[in-house]
């Protein structure tokens, strides 16, 4: 019994090689694709006072340039007096986002920081830069665009659905810091983060 046994188990040692002379040589278990890391994206820096000399006028743009779209009141390009008061968030090149005070709340938007007459922003540098996730969105429903996210929320543009655009930073938690296309003119402002989605 014990030869035959030896025998079976010559017989099975054989068939094993055959079936393994069969199996390719690179059979490794491929590695699983890497885990992405949770997507951070920056906030928007807190606003402080700034005090700047009275009876100075800062042209405000919606975005850090004279190509970004213009909030106008009765055809005139808006501006702030720095007769009221003014906070500063961050700088972007040689513009400076800030809030200030208008008749139905306040207004979000860029001033340079040299106006039209030579007077500088004395706080510029002491703003943080802006910081840019400048991740790719698209909007998922009709929705408003905002240049006042801490007050009114006041609609600046309504917003087509399936607009695409680039997300800037957050603000708080509920809304998102956007830069889009609308009219043909490049703006900047508030949208509600239910409202869009990354592209």
């Amino acid at each position: 019994m014990a030869l035959a046994t030896g025998w079976q188990d010559a017989a099975l040692a054989d068939g094993w090689d055959d079936l393994l002379s069969e199996v390719p040589a690179s059979t490794a278990i491929p590695a699983p694709p890497p885990v992405s890391a949770p997507l951070t994206i920056p906030a928007l820096p807190t606003g402080f006072n700034i005090n700047q000399p009275r009876d100075q006028r800062h042209d405000v743009y919606t975005g850090p340039g004279k190509s970004y779209y213009q909030v106008k009141v009765n055809e005139k390009g808006v501006y702030t007096s720095t007769n009221g008061w003014i906070k500063a968030y961050a700088r972007d090149g040689d513009w400076l986002l800030i809030e200030y005070a208008i008749s139905s709340g306040s207004r979000m938007g860029y001033v340079p920081r040299v106006n039209s007459k030579g007077q500088e922003i004395k706080d510029f540098y002491a703003a943080p830069e802006l910081p840019k996730a400048s991740l790719p969105i698209r909007m998922i429903r009709l929705c408003i665009l905002t240049d006042d996210p801490n007050v009114s929320g006041r609609v600046l543009f309504e917003v087509p659905e399936n607009l695409r655009g680039v997300l800037l930073c957050d603000h708080g938690g509920r809304w998102g810091y956007v830069e889009l296309t609308i009219n043909g003119e490049l703006v900047r402002g508030f949208v509600d983060c239910e409202n869009y989605a990354l592209d």
